[in-house]
């Protein structure tokens, strides 16, 4: 027999209301932000407690349903509504703020687990739409600085983006800019509560590797909603700098805390791996996947491996015997296509397998496969290197779509890039996708447009149009399945 209690927490692990967090091996820092003052206790195993409640950050408040309390930065001390001399609310992890790295986070924080795969998540209530704020950005958590510690900003955009955004003192570049939905399960809407995680996956430089996740909690979902991909181009170096939960830790002459998150956060984790869209507080425990299926480190996959074969080679679209095991393939002289055919047997997978590639010498990043077309976006530095690229797949029909494309309608759809400091040039091109990939896809009225004045070099690509359309699949070697395309990768 269970008693009351015990009930309880069966009837959570089946169906649940959404719960604190507990730690795990994964977790790095959590903080429960049920204190009535600071110091905020961390409840993982090396604690980093917060320390600095300031400038009107009120503790306390009235949390979600399941939670004790929550932390309102909806204050200022002093300074311009909207400008860079804001004195908003914030939590840091030193006691004070100051211009110097006496108010850095201590010595030890970990950020990033050992392969630099990190999720950052809170809850957050917001008050207002965010182009109502009267601040610069909604922040989220961030590691900025006064000198030479400028790491990350993970926040909310006036424009309506969520947004990662690595700063010159990271050891990378990239980030990833995300649609907040405006419409729909998980719109925004003031006065919800929302989940927001980012998460990285520690596979520097590979397309995509950067997931923003945007969740309405009472929406009942079993995973967190995706709403759009980024890249890093390496690990975070784990350098520190002002670590602050609610805004950005900047104090300078004409320069103070000016991203105040309007209204309520809480319940914030820090993760040393990229956590599975089901591994979140909102799902009922007993449906999460385990933390570590997320983990790059991860090997279950398959059975006894995944035992993935050379099955064919084609060159210029034509077989080419393949070599004995061990033996190099050895072409003629001359400029030649290259079409590589890997397989594995369907009975030897028990989970979702994505594949990834890189040609030595070819490539200067791992390639992550994709089905059907797409359309690639790459920033550029002066020496022509891809420090931020996305990736927009196109697989399937596109709504509208009839016969051929005079007869089709054209539809509009708007995404969201991320160009980095020191990006010189854009590059934009359209892939059509393996060989045995077979379809139609139609681009029309492509343009780069600035959302506004203020916005972390982030461009939205806008086109009136991208419509596609299957055709019938060709034949393929026995085993290797394939699905025709598109839908629009931006439109």
């Amino acid at each position: 027999m269970l008693s009351s209690g015990a009930a309880g927490v069966a009837r959570h692990l089946r169906t649940g209301g959404p719960r604190p967090n507990r730690t795990d091996d994964h977790t790095l820092h959590l903080w429960h932000l049920d204190e009535a003052a600071p110091p905020f206790a961390d409840s993982a195993r090396e604690p980093a407690p917060m320390t600095g409640l300031l400038n009107g950050a009120l503790a306390g408040q009235k949390a979600m349903t399941g939670f004790d309390s929550a932390i309102s930065f909806r204050a200022s001390q002093g300074g311009t509504p909207g400008s860079s001399d804001l004195r908003g609310a914030i939590l840091t992890a030193a006691s004070a703020l100051a211009n110097s790295a006496s108010d850095n986070a201590p010595t030890g924080f970990r950020y990033a687990g050992g392969d630099g795969a990190f999720t950052f998540e809170l809850l957050v209530r917001p008050d207002v739409m965010p182009q109502d704020a009267e601040v610069i950005a909604l922040g989220l958590i961030s590691m900025d600085g006064d000198g030479s510690d400028r790491i990350f900003n993970f926040r909310i955009e006036k424009q309506g983006f969520l947004a990662f955004i690595t700063l010159p003192h990271c050891g990378a570049s990239g980030g990833g800019l995300a649609s907040i939905p405006s419409s729909g399960p998980h719109a925004y809407k003031p006065g919800e509560w929302f989940h927001v995680a980012v998460t990285y996956d520690g596979n520097a430089g590979v397309t995509n590797n950067l997931k923003l996740y945007w969740t309405r909690i009472d929406a009942g979902a079993r995973q967190a909603n995706l709403i759009g991909r980024g890249t890093l181009s390496n690990d975070l170096n784990g350098n520190t700098g002002d670590f602050a939960i609610g805004n950005e830790a900047r104090s300078f002459p004409g320069n103070a805390e000016g991203e105040p998150f309007p209204d309520l956060i809480d319940e914030v984790r820090i993760s040393s791996i990229a956590r599975d869209p089901s591994d979140y507080l909102f799902v009922p425990e007993l449906s999460r996947r385990s933390a570590g299926t997320a983990s790059n480190a991860d090997t279950s996959t398959s059975k006894q491996g995944l035992d993935l074969k050379l099955s064919d080679v084609l060159v210029d679209g034509s077989p080419a015997p393949l070599p004995a095991p061990g033996e190099p393939l050895k072409l003629g002289s001359g400029l030649n296509r290259l079409d590589f055919d890997f397989g594995i047997e369907p009975d030897r997978i028990d989970a979702d397998v994505k594949l990834r590639c890189q040609l030595e010498g070819i490539d200067e990043r791992w390639q992550e496969t994709e089905r059907g077309m797409s359309l690639i976006y790459q920033a550029l530095d002066s020496d022509h290197r891809v420090i931020s690229q996305a990736s927009f797949p196109a697989v399937g029909r596109s709504n509208g779509w009839e016969t051929t494309p005079e007869d089709s309608a054209m539809t509009s759809r708007s995404e969201p890039v991320y160009l980095p400091a020191g990006t010189s040039a854009l590059r934009i091109s359209l892939s059509s996708g393996s060989p045995d990939t077979t379809g139609l896809m139609v681009i029309d009225k492509l343009a780069l447009r600035s959302p506004g004045r203020r916005h972390p070099r982030g461009l939205a690509a806008n086109s009136t149009s991208v419509r596609s359309c299957p055709r019938p699949p060709i034949p393929h070697p026995a085993g290797h399945g394939r699905e025709p395309i598109p839908r629009s990768p931006i439109s």
